[in-house]
């Protein structure tokens, strides 16, 4: 129940319905069962300590700029969530380590020279990608690659048009998923692939690339 509405999904969702309920939530506030928001907390590292001290299942809500000072491990019965404004600022030499869910909208969530590990889903733009073919998008990619380097994953491109001025390294065990191939382009400016793995001399990295076009 948020902002005193009850929702009994029974059918797939438009667009236009998500917003409805993504507002409906957000308006909601503080008012949200299994919902703490890091703003009431001293700190973003004391929040994911006090939620992860608990078994129980909860969501973090960053609706705010939240700066992470010190390396930090988000458990797997905490979701971490991204709305309105939120960002999470991650200080140098910091590791944030994510090993539950993340909700989060298709924009920059992350900022600072910290390290993201321990995603398993990802998207260049929550990493500060344009996909507008103009901005260099290389080092918002190799970081959105590099965020599931542990244990393989997705990194879903969106439509636009990809800048890549160097080579992306793409751990094993990685899917990158456009939304079609007249939808998302990866347009190199360089003369080398676009894609290579960490150890070219290992033959056995697995990869699934679909639904996009690669324009080297």
């Amino acid at each position: 129940n948020t902002a005193g509405k009850t929702y009994c999904i029974t059918q797939a969702l438009t667009a236009a319905m998500w917003d409805s309920i993504r507002t409906d939530i957000t308006n909601a506030g503080g008012a949200i069962n299994g919902v703490s928001d890091a703003s009431t907390h001293a700190s973003l590292n004391t929040a994911i300590a006090t939620l992860c001290g608990s078994a129980t299942v909860t969501m973090l809500r960053i609706s705010n700029t939240q700066t992470l000072s010190s390396n930090a491990t988000v458990c797997t019965n905490v979701t971490l969530w991204i709305v309105g404004s939120g960002l999470i600022s991650i200080n140098t030499a910091v590791v944030l380590a994510i090993n539950g869910p993340l909700l989060a909208p298709v924009r920059k969530i992350f900022t600072g020279a910290g390290t993201v590990t321990g995603l398993t889903f990802a998207r260049g733009e929550w990493f500060g990608c344009a996909r507008d073919g103009s901005t260099d998008d290389t080092v918002c990619l190799q970081t959105a690659l590099n965020s599931m380097s542990s244990g393989g994953g997705k990194l879903v491109a969106g439509k636009g048009t990809y800048k890549i001025t160097a080579l992306l390294t793409v751990p094993s065990d990685i899917t990158i998923e456009g939304e079609g191939p007249a939808a998302t382009f990866f347009k190199g400016q360089i003369t080398s692939a676009i894609f290579a793995s960490p150890n070219q001399t290992n033959k056995y990295y697995r990869w699934v690339m679909e639904k996009f076009t690669c324009d080297n």
